[in-house]
């Protein structure tokens, strides 16, 4: 009876302890070849900017704008004065009408003209059958000398106005060349004057944040002036000086891990060694391009980050995900799966690559490491993996 109790007491603690089994979630350390690496300290910079400048000498208004406003491509940062330039534009607009004017005029009167010699070269063609007809009788003696001498004379007339008709006609055609040229002058003056005036209207050439603006709102500029600068998205750079002696390894690589203030790991590419060198701390002066989107908070000059450098060759290394790690007496532990329980673990860290740390000692490659549920683990307690039976 009492031997009953006590199995039915184990087998009902078992089977609460087996509900008590903690969900997790575990990653597999991984073996591969890399680096070691180190902490240096980095710092955000950025481009010279993109200067937007009085395209002519005069007047400028500027829009309600402050530095540090995000504006877009096209937006209307500053107006130019242009009451002048559209008095000019209005004059020439009124030349090239009456222009235009003249040349239908001039259209016109060249059409009447040819018709008009049209109707003379009838004419002219019909006298110069009568005057035929006319020198044939006289040598038959039918009619008289004086006959042919009127009839002659009527021929040479129509001819004489045939001449002056075609002379009008050149000169009425050449005074349309003439017009055209001066039309297209006009034309010209006045597209020039347009473009002005769309000049005068001062957009941002790209989309970005101003971060100098000129300290007037409305004001006289010279031709070049800077009215704005303004400083892109994307141009964003990190800057740090670098050992030495682990330039080798860094070019090496080419692209090393930091963190952001979220304590979140990215990337960044180096760019060029710059020719600065500080003699005291044997460090050079490196640029990194940031292939990601730089996080809001860090664009800013002078922004700080933690770079994770290399400082050896590649060599086997067991590296675990970053949030399999948990902080334990200025130390790091990381609960290992065994037998369905959370083992803890001592371990010796050396630096973390794309989001993972590199494991020194503590645990070996393909063991299975808890890397969520890990906070309130204690050790030997027993789990259950998610997604395992």
């Amino acid at each position: 009876m009492l031997l009953s109790a006590v199995l039915t007491i184990n087998i009902a603690h078992a089977q609460q302890k087996q509900k008590r089994s903690t969900p997790v979630e575990v990653a597999i350390a991984e073996q591969k070849m890399i680096s070691t690496t180190s902490t240096v300290d980095g710092r955000v910079v950025v481009g010279a900017g993109v200067r937007v400048v009085a395209p002519k000498s005069g007047q400028i208004v500027f829009e309600p704008l402050k530095i540090g406003e995000m504006v877009q491509k096209g937006d209307v940062i500053a107006r130019m004065e242009v009451t002048d330039l559209t008095k000019t534009l209005q004059d020439l607009r009124l030349k090239d009408k009456q222009k235009k004017r003249q040349m239908e005029n001039n259209r016109l009167r060249i059409d009447s003209e040819s018709r008009r010699l049209a109707i003379l070269i009838k004419q002219a063609d019909l006298i110069a059958d009568r005057l035929d007809r006319i020198e044939t009788l006289t040598q038959n003696q039918v009619t008289t000398q004086t006959s042919l001498g009127e009839a002659n004379i009527r021929y040479f007339e129509k001819q004489q106005q045939i001449v002056q008709v075609e002379n009008s006609i050149s000169i009425l055609q050449q005074d349309r060349e003439v017009m055209a040229i001066d039309l297209e002058t006009l034309q010209l003056e006045i597209a020039d004057i347009q473009r002005q005036i769309s000049e005068a209207k001062i957009v941002a050439p790209i989309d970005g944040q101003i971060i100098s603006l000129a300290d007037f709102s409305i004001g006289y500029s010279r031709v070049g002036d800077t009215l704005v600068t303004l400083q892109r998205d994307d141009d964003y750079e990190i800057e740090a000086d670098i050992p030495l002696g682990w330039m080798a390894y860094l070019r090496d690589v080419q692209t090393i891990a930091y963190e952001n203030h979220l304590g979140v790991m990215q990337t960044a590419r180096l760019r060029v060694e710059l020719p600065q060198e500080n003699p005291r701390s044997r460090t050079r002066l490196v640029r990194f391009e940031i292939p990601d989107v730089l996080d809001e908070n860090l664009r800013a000059v002078g922004a700080s980050l933690a770079l994770m450098v290399p400082t050896s060759i590649p060599e086997d290394q067991i590296t675990v995900p970053s949030d399999a790690l948990v902080p334990l007496r200025g130390g790091y532990i990381v609960f290992v799966i065994e037998d369905g329980k959370a083992i803890q673990r001592q371990v010796i860290t050396g630096g973390i690559l794309d989001g993972r740390v590199i494991i020194k000692d503590g645990v070996k490659a393909e063991e299975q490491v808890v890397i969520k549920g890990n906070e309130l683990l204690s050790n030997g307690q027993a789990v259950q993996v998610i997604g395992q039976d």
